[in-house]
């Protein structure tokens, strides 16, 4: 009897489970990894969503004699600038309106800007085979629109230079500002090429 019983307590104890929780506590190298890294997630999103993107379209003209009625809205413009608009940022411009103008037949300027202001915006929508021969190509329809130099001089190496007629110039158009979000993930937030 007493092998019997043995051999069925034996059974018992190798046929009985134990159940319970086992908890799992990370390191504390661990814990603080996983801290930073949420930390900087947060900051990273918060600086997608506050930074701003501008974007600019470059425009592109010359310089030529002023026309007698430019010199009587001032009287020490004796250059005027003609700079070519394309037709769909022609809603961006107005008269008065000071622009940043870069010359470069300057190399070392291209990067200082002069300013000018806007003086008369032409309507007349100008074709690219109306400008064969000019010192700016296009290869679509542009507006012409004219503005006077606030200076006659650039500043070359520390020498002052008198500006010439036929010089060429650059102004940038600032088109719109939107969140650096909105701008890194447009093409995801507008399947079709739309504009947000």
């Amino acid at each position: 009897m007493d092998q019997k019983l043995f051999r069925q307590q034996a059974l018992e104890q190798h046929t009985s489970r134990l159940y319970g929780r086992v908890l799992v506590v990370p390191s504390g190298s661990h814990t603080g990894f996983v801290f930073v890294f949420a930390i900087w997630l947060l900051l990273a999103f918060i600086w997608l969503f506050t930074a701003t993107y501008t974007q600019t379209e470059t425009l592109s003209g010359w310089l030529e004699r002023a026309s007698p009625t430019l010199s009587e809205t001032s009287e020490s413009a004796s250059l005027k600038v003609t700079l070519l608009v394309p037709l769909q940022f022609a809603s961006l411009i107005t008269e008065g309106q000071i622009l940043d103008l870069y010359f470069t037949d300057f190399p070392s300027q291209k990067n200082i800007s002069y300013k000018a202001t806007l003086r008369l915006i032409d309507n007349k929508v100008v074709l690219a085979s109306e400008l064969i021969g000019q010192a700016v190509q296009v290869g679509a329809p542009v507006l012409k629109v004219t503005a006077v130099l606030q200076s006659q001089t650039v500043n070359v190496y520390g020498n002052k230079l008198a500006l010439r007629s036929g010089m060429k110039v650059t102004s940038r158009l600032e088109i719109k500002t939107q969140s650096l979000a909105s701008y890194i993930f447009k093409d995801l937030l507008t399947p079709q090429g739309g504009q947000l």
